[in-house]
């Protein structure tokens, strides 16, 4: 079962979130109240238990920024937004909607639709808001539309104040995107698994450096520190250098000889690293057995390597 962890920014958010929760069988939904910071923390500290978590407005974008969890946005749908503009249309003073872009940018879009003239401020911080809702105080607003954090700063200003609140078909929309999405996350995860697994199956190690020598990625079956880090010195000049995209080399690390077989692709260099079985009897000279240089190194006979390179 996917595991959802919900922030809503206020309590009435909660109370849907898991009212509508309870018809997605297939998800176990656990649901907190915290705007903002106080919603951060609370993610920081439970996310890593879940597969995707769910907010709304400015809370969503703050958590998208600290949290390594898949996110899904509560939408706010047009008809939210259209719901309040039809409320506060009987309203005879000044009124004014701010809110983060994620909002406010569907207020101007349905605003021209309507082709009505809307006082709508974009705000990038919160910290802005108080110093934005003094300033309308004293131009004459009266009435300040927002979402939870603008709804709470304007009520300290002693002004009215509409919560834009998002309505059950965005819930809805939230939950279904993210099953969706822990859905597919977890096939993912599944088929790395099965990479992995076939992966140890074999004695080969895997490589990925960038073209300055810099590993990325490596998947290793039983390699030493000691062992991982003779390969790199070893690769690593070698692959910054290169004037071809594949390269070939034999190496030597703690008694094991190896065939290290690099290509090139996307500006990264994949690597192969084969354990090679030498007997110690076989003595002959390594350069006896070398490719030549356009020689196709699967063809080269390598049962006479000599154990000292």
């Amino acid at each position: 079962m996917l595991k959802i962890l919900a922030i809503a920014p206020y309590q009435n958010l909660k109370t849907k979130i898991d009212e509508i929760a309870e018809d997605f069988k297939t998800l176990y939904v656990e649901s907190y109240v915290g705007d903002l910071s106080v919603g951060l923390a609370i993610a920081q500290k439970k996310a890593s238990k879940f597969d995707v978590v769910i907010s709304r407005g400015g809370t969503a974008k703050l958590l998208a920024k600290y949290i390594d969890r898949p996110l899904v946005e509560i939408d706010l749908s047009l008809l939210d937004i259209l719901r309040v503009i039809r409320l506060v249309e009987v309203y005879k003073y000044n009124y004014a909607f701010i809110g983060f872009s994620n909002v406010t940018e569907k207020i101007k879009l349905l605003g021209q639709i309507l082709s009505k003239e809307l006082q709508v401020i974009t705000i990038s911080s919160s910290a802005e808001l108080p110093e934005i809702i003094a300033g309308l105080k004293k131009q004459g607003y009266s009435m300040i539309i927002g979402d939870n954090i603008t709804f709470n700063e304007a009520r300290k200003n002693n002004l009215n104040s509409i919560l834009i609140e998002s309505g059950d078909e965005s819930i809805q929309n939230a939950l279904v995107a993210a099953r969706y999405l822990g859905t597919e996350l977890q096939k993912r995860t599944e088929q790395y698994r099965l990479i992995d697994k076939t992966l140890m199956a074999f004695d080969e190690t895997i490589m990925v450096i960038s073209k300055q020598g810099s590993l990325i990625y490596q998947h290793n079956k039983n390699f030493s520190k000691k062992r991982n880090q003779a390969i790199l010195r070893e690769l690593k000049g070698k692959l910054a250098n290169s004037s071809t995209d594949t390269l070939t080399r034999f190496s030597r690390s703690e008694g094991q000889l190896y065939r290290i077989n690099a290509k090139l692709r996307n500006a990264l260099w994949f690597v192969l690293v084969s354990p090679l079985q030498i007997s110690s009897s076989q003595t002959a000279p390594i350069s006896n057995f070398l490719p030549a240089p356009k020689q196709d190194v699967s063809s080269v006979n390598i049962g006479n390597l000599s154990k000292d390179i």
